[in-house]
């Protein structure tokens, strides 16, 4: 059975090339440009970090999303060992998919620690120190019709700001509460990477980097490599 790993440590060579992405937010709906973006990026990584909300189960079913055209992406990220840290959108204890990861990723975990050099990097979603209304409902999260109610006008925001204005939507405060809980008791060569509120953003005192997101036409990525830690924002 694949199953479901709470916390896990690994250690690399610096030469290694780590690369995170998260909220991609994929359904059965398939995107050739935003297919051919992930493709790319994902080649020329060592290791690939898959940091919550990979597919959308507020708008699919998981057996939907195995049968789109994203299953060719699978094959590339099981030859990168692909890590699948699990977010909101994609909730192992909601939708009880976790024995069909193994077609994409060699590992599913809450969280995940690597190194690059001295640096020490931890790597969580974000969603399970910040529970979103919809999850004190449990109840209705069983409803899918809920869930794509619920997040539909944050959809349209997002894809607005994007669209018209050219610029992420920004998220009130919840970059500032993911900085104040990971920095709080934060080593000096210890850094946290986290997703969740779709906003870029690194944060040098606490040691928290928020990676973004992947939609709407904009391709938001971190790698890192040989210590170098580099944010990418780029169009797609």
């Amino acid at each position: 059975m694949f199953g479901i790993v709470k916390r896990v440590t690994i250690s690399h060579y610096t030469s290694m090339k780590y690369l995170v992405i998260s909220d991609t937010h994929l359904t059965h709906r398939f995107y050739p440009d935003k297919y051919e973006k992930l493709r790319i990026i994902i080649q020329a990584a060592d290791r690939v970090i898959i940091n919550g909300d990979f597919w959308d189960g507020y708008f699919t079913t998981f057996d939907k999303f195995l049968k789109s055209e994203w299953k060719t992406l699978f094959p590339l990220l099981k030859e990168k060992k692909a890590v699948y840290i699990t977010g909101n959108h994609d909730d192992t204890q909601l939708y009880q998919f976790k024995d069909n990861c193994g077609l994409f990723a060699d590992l599913v975990a809450e969280n995940f620690k690597f190194k690059s050099g001295d640096k020490q990097f931890y790597v969580e979603h974000g969603h399970r120190i910040l529970p979103e209304m919809s999850r004190r409902f449990m109840p209705l999260r069983k409803s899918r019709l809920f869930l794509m109610i619920w997040n539909l006008p944050f959809n349209i925001g997002e894809y607005i700001s994007l669209k018209l204005f050219r610029t992420p939507a920004p998220v009130s405060d919840i970059n500032q509460k993911l900085f104040e809980h990971f920095g709080k008791d934060r080593k000096g060569n210890h850094y946290t990477i986290v997703s969740h509120s779709h906003k870029q953003e690194f944060n040098e005192k606490a040691g928290v980097i928020n990676t973004g997101y992947f939609r709407w036409g904009l391709a938001q990525y971190l790698t890192v490599e040989d210590e170098k830690v580099v944010l990418h924002s780029e169009n797609y």
